[in-house]
């Protein structure tokens, strides 16, 4: 991305078949100093040409606290996914981000909460500690 987004590559010449049939990888490529004018300038433009060769474009982008690129994305993606690690990401954060996204007017599709774990929720240990129990009760076995 980054020897395209610099006139260095062509998007055909950067462009990495993947593994899965009918998938290509473009690869953030080597760092540059000036990477967020870059991206900024012409994201859009590379955005554009991607979505006339495919029928999805996927974009993984850096944190959106902390670094400028992600937000640069989104303003030109039809939608944005926000990834948030559960336990770890504080919901002041997350609110943050949101109304980056907003100021921008940037289509948040939705958010994914990674990271959860049985013991996060009360829900779940209600409908496992049930569910074990009738399971056990079931089979003539009372020592739940």
């Amino acid at each position: 991305l980054s020897s395209v987004l610099q006139d260095q590559a062509s998007l055909s010449e950067a462009l990495i078949p993947g593994r899965i049939d009918r998938l290509s990888i473009l690869p953030a490529g080597p760092p540059s100093a000036n990477a967020h004018q870059q991206i900024a300038s012409r994201i859009g433009v590379v955005v554009e040409e991607l979505k006339s060769q495919f029928d999805m474009v996927v974009i993984d982008t850096p944190p959106m606290l902390g670094f400028a690129d992600g937000l640069s994305v989104a303003t030109v993606a039809d939608a944005s996914l926000l990834v948030v690690r559960a336990g770890r990401t504080h919901r002041e954060y997350v609110q943050s981000v949101i109304d980056q996204l907003r100021q921008v007017r940037a289509p948040l599709a939705g958010i994914v909460l990674n990271g959860v774990t049985p013991e996060m929720s009360h829900y779940y240990y209600y409908y496992r500690d049930g569910y074990h129990a009738y399971n056990s009760q079931k089979n003539g076995d009372h020592d739940v």
